[in-house]
């Protein structure tokens, strides 16, 4: 696959910039650790999830996403997989905290009530 196939698939490497400051005051710049990234359809056919489902689940704070413009979302596919096998794994993930949480965040009613507390 050629790095424009990868494009035109939303696919793509972002490579993080890392700033290391020394104690005489200067500053040194280097590229991070390189972090592949997908746009919110190709996500949703890798994990069979929704782009509605990613979208709540980037609201609620379980996943990460990076929105470059209105219309674009950039999601991690190595997080996905890590929160995807981390419910797998753990059954009880979901609990009636959790279920109650993802719900009022996802409508704002989470941060509405915080407030009035």
């Amino acid at each position: 696959m050629s790095e424009n196939d990868n494009k035109e698939l939303g696919m793509g490497w972002y490579i993080p910039a890392v700033t290391v400051q020394f104690a005489d005051g200067s500053t040194l710049v280097k590229p991070g650790k390189a972090v592949q990234r997908v746009q919110m359809p190709v996500a949703s056919r890798m994990f069979g999830l929704s782009g509605r489902t990613l979208s709540r689940l980037a609201e609620a704070g379980y996943l990460r996403c990076a929105r470059p413009s209105p219309s674009v979302k950039f999601f991690y596919p190595a997080e996905i997989e890590a929160f995807l096998k981390l419910t797998e794994e753990n059954p009880g993930f979901w609990d009636s905290q959790r279920r109650v949480e993802y719900g009022l965040r996802r409508t704002g009613e989470y941060e509405r009530r915080k407030r009035r507390a």
